[in-house]
């Protein structure tokens, strides 16, 4: 999709590489996740829409911090949008996750993938 290589959460859990982090761009915000899992609609005459499945981390200021040098990290313990998992597979970009050492085991510093 888009260039890039999704897989959900579960598969990556088992691999090495991780393909499953994803951002989607809000107005004012950016959601980071990971992905759950892919639905296809199928409509007449074959058209297809792709909507992934999302896990949301909150979003809220004491789930996400800046450090000095502009590197995002995330509380991936913490969970939202429980009620609305679903964004366009076309608007997200791909992301990885690096353990924050300075923050604990749940913080992960966002890094977007550019195909």
């Amino acid at each position: 999709m888009n260039g890039v290589k999704f897989v959900s959460e579960e598969i990556d859990n088992r691999r090495r590489t991780q393909n499953s982090g994803v951002m989607a761009k809000g107005h004012g915000l950016d959601y980071y996740g990971v992905l759950d899992s892919v639905v296809e609609l199928v409509y007449a005459e074959g058209m297809k829409v792709h909507l992934f499945k999302c896990r949301w981390f909150d979003t809220g200021a004491q789930s996400m911090k800046m450090d000095q040098y502009g590197n995002l990290s995330v509380n991936t313990a913490t969970s939202a949008y429980e009620d609305d998992p679903f964004v366009f597979a076309t608007s997200v970009k791909q992301v990885f996750y690096l353990d924050d050492l300075a923050r604990g085991d749940a913080w992960k510093i966002a890094n977007i993938v550019h195909p």
